[in-house]
């Protein structure tokens, strides 16, 4: 079985970078030592390793200074970002309480849904949640993968067909079910499938899609109408 691991990381012990990022920020071994609860003797045996490692001096004492080399400087921003990230994903989240939050949840959205959701919604939360903020956000495409897992967006309303498969890595909920109705003149007394198929109609296609929700399931069944306006609102 073939180790994908980068050899740099395989030699090296990574409890040795929040040293590194503490002497670097500090240029002081005894406030780093301070900061980490290390003993100064505990952090310098800690940098002659990451040194060894590195193979680089990495710091140059100079007075009561630690001076980065070059190569350490050259590090700094990588490591420092990198500790960041593990922190924000390995600190437990705190439990959500909407009566308390004061967040403000990034909703991607579509007109329909927000027309259909908000205007019941929000009364509710008022009284529930009214700390809550949110920001209504329009995509240029469904459906919104790529926004939600990289956590830029906490929520996404939209549609679905029956049988488009759930992502692994995202809950999904059925929140509402409605009906597609077609409308005709007064005048006619039917409306058969050939009558449908041959009417000029719009199309709402909010993610800029080459076939509406409709037209899909239409040529599923072999079937096309006649399209004569493709807008991505109402």
């Amino acid at each position: 079985m073939m180790n994908i691991m980068h050899p740099a990381l395989r030699r090296l012990d990574l409890n040795l970078l929040p040293v590194f990022e503490a002497v670097y920020r500090y240029r002081s071994v005894r406030l780093a030592a301070e900061e980490l609860a290390m003993s100064t003797s505990a952090l310098s045996h800690a940098l002659s390793r990451l040194r060894a490692a590195l193979n680089d001096p990495l710091f140059y004492r100079e007075g009561h200074r630690m001076c980065p080399s070059v190569y350490a400087t050259q590090l700094a921003p990588s490591i420092a970002s990198a500790l960041k990230f593990l922190d924000q994903e390995l600190t437990p989240q705190p439990k959500f309480v909407a009566s308390a939050s004061t967040d403000c949840l990034q909703i991607a959205i579509t007109d329909f849904t927000a027309q259909c959701v908000f205007p019941t919604l929000m009364p509710r939360l008022q009284q529930q949640a009214p700390g809550l903020r949110f920001e209504l956000r329009y995509l240029p495409h469904s459906p919104a993968l790529t926004e939600l897992l990289a956590g830029e967006v906490d929520l996404a309303l939209g549609f679905s067909a029956l049988d488009e498969a759930e992502h692994p890595e995202l809950d999904e909920i059925c929140w509402l079910k409605d009906d597609y109705v077609a409308i005709s003149s007064a005048r006619r007394s039917r409306l058969t499938l050939t009558d449908y198929l041959a009417a000029r109609h719009l199309v709402v296609t909010p993610w800029n899609e080459s076939q509406g929700v409709l037209d899909v399931q239409l040529a599923k069944m072999g079937f096309s109408r006649h399209i004569t306006i493709k807008t991505p609102s109402m």
